[in-house]
């Protein structure tokens, strides 16, 4: 194996576990953002969320 496609085989992996870990990360925020919508009945129509508002919801957990 040539030291390039080492590097670029390195180069994939990391990018493939960022990618998993930035998918992981989403979906338990999204997990997170749902959770807090059950919880508080005060947002009528989930669907009207804004991503602000979500961002919000996530901050103050």
């Amino acid at each position: 194996m040539s030291p390039d496609r080492e590097a670029l085989k390195y180069t994939f992996g990391v990018c493939s576990w960022q990618i998993i870990m930035l998918h992981t990360i989403l979906t338990t925020t999204a997990n997170k953002i749902r959770i807090t919508i059950k919880n508080t009945k005060l947002i009528p129509k989930p669907q009207r969320i804004s991503c602000d508002h979500s961002l919000e919801i996530f901050n103050k957990m």
